[in-house]
This record gives structure tokens, sequence and C-alpha cells, in this order.
């Protein structure tokens, strides 16, 4: 539930080469962005979030709005890049994006369903999971061309639900 106070923010880079068994041979070359990672993921699961919200860059879009995914639960692999092995699930409750939603100007949000994560949802999420974090989980799409004031508008958002 979005009860508590947003408690941490990161950003986290979404390209699969940092999980290594993506990199395989090449994953000495990007260790220091595997290791940033992984601490990016332990701070926020150290901070123990009710809810944790990701904003992906890849999610399937809606022109003109921001989306929230509707599935529950959330789920996703990397398949397309040859890794079908790393599969991500999350909980992802309806209560908690109505909460945000309540709070949103119906204007720049509208909730979307999609099959599967994509891999901008995935990567950071698979550090995440690596560290523990397994509660519930909201991704917002970005629509395809936000202006400044809806990117604002969004923020303000997530901090008055939280």
């Amino acid at each position: 539930m979005l009860k508590e106070n947003l408690i941490g923010s990161v950003l986290m880079c979404h390209a699969p080469i940092v999980i290594p068994s993506v990199a395989k041979t090449r994953a000495k070359m990007i260790e220091h962005s595997t290791q940033a990672m992984r601490n990016a993921a332990k701070f926020l699961v150290e901070k123990n979030p009710d809810v944790l919200v990701v904003l992906s860059p890849h999610t399937p879009r809606l022109s003109d709005k921001f989306g929230i995914i509707e599935n529950n639960p959330i789920s996703g692999s990397l398949i397309d890049f040859g890794v079908p092995e790393i599969e991500i699930t999350l909980p992802s409750e309806l209560e908690e994006k109505n909460l945000l939603l309540k709070e949103t100007d119906k204007n720049i949000i509208a909730m979307t369903k999609i099959d599967n994560l994509d891999h901008g949802a995935i990567v950071p999420l698979y550090f995440l999971k690596e560290a523990g974090f397994n509660n519930n989980t909201i991704i917002l799409s970005f629509p395809y061309s936000p202006s400044f004031e809806e990117c604002e508008a969004i923020g303000k958002t997530i901090l008055k639900a939280s």
C-alpha cells in the first residue's frame, strides 16, 4: 500500500549486458556497471518499500499518456536476448495502482495491459530480485513525447501518493 513517504529513488541502467549471464565473456568489461546495479538494488531493498514504482523507457507506450501496467502479477523474461532462464515475476496489486491513479490527472495517465515486461523493466528488477525484493511493483510507461510539465506532474503524483 502506498502509505509511507517516499523512502528512496535510484536511476538504473536497463541494458541487458549488465547481467553477467547475458554478458558472458564480456562481463569483466562492464563489471563496474554490474556492481553499481547491485549497490542500487541493495540500497532500495534495505529501505524495504511497500511498493516499488518503476518508470520504464521501453514498456509499451500510449501515444499521449503515461501508462500503468494493469497485469497482476507482472512478469517477463529476457528470451529475446537469448537467456529465457532470466524470468521476473512480482506482485502488482490493483489497490496500489488505484491509489496512484486517484492522485493523478486522468489526462496524463491511463491503465494499459501488456503481455510481458520488456528489458527496460526486467533489467533493474533482476537486480532487485537478486537482492531479495519481492514486494508490490508498479510499472509506468512513458508517452511517446512527454513534455517537461507532464514529467513533473507524474513525479508529483508519485510523491503525493507515497
